[in-house]
């Protein structure tokens, strides 16, 4: 991978996940070894600028938290961690028949001024 780290978590299991610009990848426990995740297609998980931005997000936010608030342990941190990666996860799919609406709208309305404009 080079230089070109983006963003570098460690999970409760202890295994180490890293964004790069080639996608992300996890070391297990034990292994020391680098190997791929394997992402669905389409879920922005092999774009780097994603991939920085939520583990960089989430790895500063569990830092804050950890400092600003007492007792606040890191298991604490690592879970909630986990709940904002589940639901964002759950709102992306939640949010995307929406989207896709409205996209297709737009589109089919610009379509239709296109050929008003055409014709008139």
């Amino acid at each position: 991978m080079g230089s070109n780290v983006f963003a570098i978590a460690e999970a409760a299991d202890r295994s180490v996940w890293i964004g790069g610009p080639k996608g992300l990848f996890r070391i297990a426990p034990g292994e020391g070894l680098l190997r791929p995740v394997q992402t669905q297609a389409g879920a922005g998980l092999g774009n780097p600028v994603v991939l920085g931005l939520l583990f960089g997000a989430l790895f500063q936010g569990g830092a804050e938290v950890a400092f600003e608030v007492k007792n606040f342990t890191k298991d604490m941190v690592v879970m909630l961690q986990g709940f904002i990666v589940l639901f964002s996860g759950a709102m992306a799919y939640a949010t995307a028949p929406l989207v896709a609406r409205v996209y297709h709208a737009l589109v089919r309305q610009q379509a239709a001024n296109t050929a008003e404009a055409a014709h008139g």
